[in-house]
């Protein structure tokens, strides 16, 4: 229930660039297909529907930042109170980061960018 208070831990998309130059544990829970199309440059996919069956791939000692409700309830209800929400999508991450990458001529931290 406290995750639909919002009484859970969040990160802005702004600094998802410092997670990934961290090299923090960056969850995806896209699908598969989703995920090849374009993703976060070091996150592990691991698709919602298999999520509860692969917990034993997230770590428990570190933070996990997801951007799906959905992943970060099934994390909190099962122990992961290092998870974190990013809040906002991929798709968000992708329009902040292609403005500033474009403007600061910098290297993308996502495979490519999706806007939709």
């Amino acid at each position: 229930i406290k995750y639909l208070k919002g009484e859970f831990k969040k990160v802005p998309i702004r600094d998802v660039r410092k997670l990934t130059e961290d090299g923090e544990f960056i969850l995806d829970t896209r699908s598969k297909r989703a995920f090849e199309r374009g993703h976060i440059k070091g996150a592990t996919n691991i698709p919602s529907e298999e999520l509860r069956d692969r917990l034993n791939e997230v770590p428990k000692d570190k933070p996990v930042y997801t951007d799906s409700y959905s992943s970060l309830k099934i994390l909190l209800n099962n122990g992961f109170t290092n998870a974190v929400f990013i809040d906002g999508g991929f798709e968000d991450v992708c329009l902040h980061e292609y403005f500033h990458d474009k403007k600061l001529n910098r290297e993308p931290i996502v495979t490519d960018y999706r806007f939709f």
